[in-house]
C-alpha cells in the first residue's frame, strides 16, 4: 500500500473545499432570499418596519439557518467532489498506484470533522447570539412586543398580557420544585397605554387554572397607601406552566459554552431541561454527523457508474443523507418525550450509520 503524498492530499482537500464553499454559499444565498421574502410578507401592513430592518433581521437569522444546512452542504460537496474525481479517472489512477480508499478519503473526513469542531466551538456562539437578537426583534416588531422569559441567578422575569390590553411584569426570586409556585414575587401592572396601575409584593403566588393566587404580601397603587393582603388574592393568569417552560430562552439561542450552566439553573428551579440537553448533545454530535455524510457520499460516488446509472447513484446518496437526518430527528423526538435517554436518542442513529458505512466501504474496497 502506497502512502498518500502531501501534494495529492492537498489536491484532494482543495478540490473538496472549493465544492464546499460553492455549495454552502449557494444554499445560504437561497435561504437568505427566502427569509427576506417571508419577512416582507409578515411585515406588510405594519408600521415602523423598513426594508433595512428586514435585511438586518434576515442577516441575524442567517448564521443559524446556515448551521442547519451545513450537513447537506457537506453531503452534496462530498458527492460532487468524489464523483468529479472518479469521472476524471484520478481516483482510479490513485487506487492503481496502491492508494487505498481510506487514504484518499482521509482529507475529506479530516476537513469535515475539523469543520464540525469549528462550527460547534466558534460559529455556534456567534449564530446563537445573533439568533437571540433576531428573536428579540421578531417579538418586538412582528408579535406585539411580547418578551420571552428571562432566567438567571437573580431570579426570573416574564411578561403577561391580559385580554383587555393590560399587561404585568413578574419578577420572582425563586421557583418551587413543582414549577407552579413563585416565591418572593413582585408584580408590576400597567394599562394598555403603559400607565402604571398597581404593584404587588407577595411571599408566594400559586399558578392555578383560575389564575395566580397571591398570599402574604402588600398591594400598592399611585396616590394610595400600601394595603396588606390579609386574604389570598386571585390575580389574572394568561400563561400556563407549559407556556412558561416554552418561554425560556430557546436552546438554539444559547451557545455550547452557556448550555451546561443554563441546564443546571433550569433543573435547580424545578423545570425540565430535556430540550436543552438534547440540543447540547446534538451540537457535540456535529463533527461525527459530518463524517457520516462524507462516508455516505463515498459509498455512492467512488465507483464508475454504468451508462445511465450515474443519476440514480447520486439520487441514492442524497436520499440516504436526508434519511439519516430524518431518522435522527425522529429518534430525537423520542428523547424529547423522555421515552429514550437523551444520549441514546442523539447518538444511536449516527453510530449505526458510521458502522454501516464503514462496513460497505470495506466490502467495496476488499470484497
Amino acid at each position: 500500500m502506497t502512502a498518500l503524498s502531501p501534494t495529492l492530499s492537498w489536491y484532494f482537500a482543495r478540490n473538496y473545499l472549493l465544492w464546499l464553499a460553492l455549495i454552502t454559499g449557494s444554499l445560504a444565498a437561497l435561504i437568505f432570499t427566502v427569509d427576506i421574502l417571508e419577512l416582507l410578507r409578515r411585515s406588510s401592513g405594519r408600521d415602523g418596519i423598513a426594508l433595512g430592518l428586514v435585511f438586518k433581521m434576515a442577516g441575524f437569522k442567517l448564521p443559524y439557518t446556515a448551521e442547519k444546512i451545513l450537513p447537506f452542504a457537506v453531503l452534496f460537496a462530498s458527492m460532487a467532489s468524489l464523483y468529479k474525481l472518479t469521472r476524471a479517472q484520478e481516483l482510479v489512477v490513485a487506487r492503481a498506484a496502491g492508494v487505498s480508499v481510506w487514504q484518499f478519503l482521509l482529507p475529506f473526513v479530516a476537513i469535515a470533522f475539523i469543520m464540525g469542531c469549528l462550527q460547534v466551538a466558534l460559529f455556534n456562539p456567534l449564530g446563537s447570539t445573533l439568533l437571540a437578537k433576531y428573536n428579540a426583534l421578531e417579538d418586538k416588531k412582528l408579535q406585539g412586543g411580547m418578551s420571552r422569559l428571562s432566567f438567571g441567578s437573580n431570579g426570573l422575569w416574564f411578561r403577561q398580557k391580559e385580554a383587555d390590553g393590560r399587561y404585568s411584569i413578574f419578577h420572582a426570586k425563586k421557583l418551587s420544585a413543582n414549577g407552579t409556585t413563585l416565591e418572593n414575587l413582585m408584580i408590576l401592572r400597567f394599562s394598555e397605554n403603559r400607565t402604571f396601575l398597581s404593584r404587588y409584593d407577595v411571599t408566594t403566588a400559586d399558578l392555578t387554572p383560575n389564575g395566580w393566587v397571591l398570599q402574604n404580601g402588600w398591594q400598592s397603587a399611585p396616590n394610595q397607601l400600601p394595603l396588606a393582603l390579609k386574604d389570598p388574592v386571585l390575580f389574572p393568569a394568561t400563561i400556563t406552566r407549559a407556556e412558561l417552560e416554552n418561554s425560556f430562552a430557546a436552546p438554539q439561542t444559547l451557545s455550547v459554552w452557556s448550555l451546561p450552566s443554563f441546564i443546571t439553573l433550569l433543573e435547580s428551579a424545578g423545570f425540565s431541561a430535556t430540550r436543552h440537553r438534547l440540543h447540547l448533545q446534538t451540537l457535540l454530535l456535529t463533527p461525527f454527523l459530518y463524517t457520516g455524510m462524507v462516508l455516505i457520499a463515498a459509498i455512492f460516488s467512488l465507483r464508475l457508474p454504468r451508462r445511465g446509472r450515474a443519476l440514480k447513484m447520486l439520487v441514492g446518496g442524497i436520499a440516504t443523507g436526508f434519511l439519516l437526518y430524518f431518522i435522527s430527528d425522529l429518534v430525537a423526538a423520542l428523547g424529547l418525550s423522555d421515552r429514550l435517554p437523551v444520549f441514546l436518542a442523539v447518538w444511536t442513529p449516527i453510530i449505526v450509520v458510521l458502522l454501516c458505512a464503514i462496513s460497505v466501504l470495506l466490502e467495496q474496497e476488499d470484497g
